[in-house]
């Protein structure tokens, strides 16, 4: 998507000459991604484990340093980078007229990719839908529903919906059609811009809502 915004502009020919320069520009916005989610994976797993056991989370999530959370992700990072230089043997050689960086890669790395991408969501979603399930059984137990437990439900189930839509489907897209990027694009990082954004959106209008009642209710009690 990078390589396609910067060819309608007038550093078009810069890219042609340098074809190689580009790898160094989208690779590392393709590694942030990868990154990212294991980060979200990793608070998934937090929110869900502090959800269902909450006394065993907070006598031992103290142990576990947010240190430690950065440094799986960069730990993550070279083992990314060790298996497209080392294990897959690839070399940074873009070919002429590639739109994705899909073309710049062999096909063991783009395994390995689709497979991290596919199992990393697929957990996430797996935990999320734990988290949103016993979110909506606290709230049913309670006498009275608590909107706080439900928007955070609201939150999980916008999480659910974004990961289902916008991070699985294109990955498997892409393994069931290899070259499905070559008429269409780079689709994984349009599917991913778009779902952050949508996510983005509905994340503020929950959050709105909530500080419009708050302000609502303040002007009653004053009133």
């Amino acid at each position: 998507m990078i390589i396609m915004l910067l060819s309608q502009t007038e550093a078009v020919q810069f890219f042609i000459d340098n074809r190689n320069f580009a790898f160094f520009i989208v690779y590392p916005v393709y590694l942030t991604g990868s990154m990212r989610a294991i980060i979200v994976l990793l608070v998934e797993v937090d929110r869900a484990v502090a959800t269902c056991f909450p006394i065993l989370f907070y006598n031992y999530r103290k142990l576990i340093p947010p240190i430690l959370f950065i440094a799986l992700t960069l730990v993550y990072a070279l083992i990314d980078l060790f298996t497209m230089f080392i294990y897959c043997g690839d070399s940074i050689d873009v070919p002429p007229g590639c739109i994705s960086i899909m073309c710049a890669l062999s096909i063991c790395y783009r395994t390995y990719w689709l497979a991290y991408e596919k199992i990393s969501y697929a957990l996430t979603m797996v935990f999320a839908l734990v988290l949103c399930s016993r979110l909506f059984f606290m709230n049913k137990m309670k006498e009275s529903p608590n909107d706080d437990l439900k928007r955070a439900n609201r939150l999980a189930l916008i999480d659910i919906v974004i990961i289902i839509v916008f991070d699985i489907n294109p990955s498997l897209i892409m393994s069931f059609f290899p070259n499905f990027w070559q008429p269409m694009g780079p689709i994984n990082s349009f599917f991913k811009t778009v779902g952050l954004t949508i996510e983005g959106f509905l994340i503020w209008k929950n959050l709105k809502r909530k500080y419009s009642k708050q302000n609502s209710g303040s002007v009653i009690q004053v009133a």
